[in-house]
């Protein structure tokens, strides 16, 4: 008897508040159906991870541009050039092969020196001639 009592309590219970305004703010507090990109902007991690984004594709892309503009230099080396390599020796450009340059890094004893084109820093002669436009600006 108490079983039937409690059961018709809960079924009067609900049947008294199911259509209240109680029911009503229940429903409207209940879990967001939000699209999940709507929820994303709405974080407050969102900005951080915009930065954090930009400031990646930022350092890549002057990544690539520095090894756009190595590439070049290697590949534009002649003979004759003056050239520093990544160990600081400098040397006079002698022969170019595809992978490897010969310099003249002694011109009293008549020392040469293979290296890889990868060994190369950078082209002395140029650097100077770059530098004397931008001076006079």
């Amino acid at each position: 008897m108490n079983g039937l009592i409690a059961t018709d309590a809960v079924v009067s219970f609900t049947s008294l508040f199911g259509n209240s305004p109680w029911g009503v703010v229940a429903q409207a507090t209940g879990p967001s159906t939000k699209p999940f990109l709507v929820g994303l902007l709405e974080t407050p991690m969102f900005p951080i991870f915009v930065i954090i984004l930009l400031l990646w594709v930022f350092m890549f892309r002057s990544k690539r541009k520095e090894d756009a503009k190595k590439k070049d230099l290697l590949n534009a080396i002649k003979r004759g050039d003056r050239v520093q390599t990544i160990g600081g020796i400098l040397g006079k450009v002698v022969e170019v092969e595809k992978e490897k340059i010969l310099l003249k890094v002694d011109e009293s004893s008549n020392t040469k020196i293979w290296f890889s084109r990868n060994a190369i820093f950078r082209v002395v002669g140029e650097e100077k001639a770059e530098a004397a436009p931008a001076a006079k600006l």
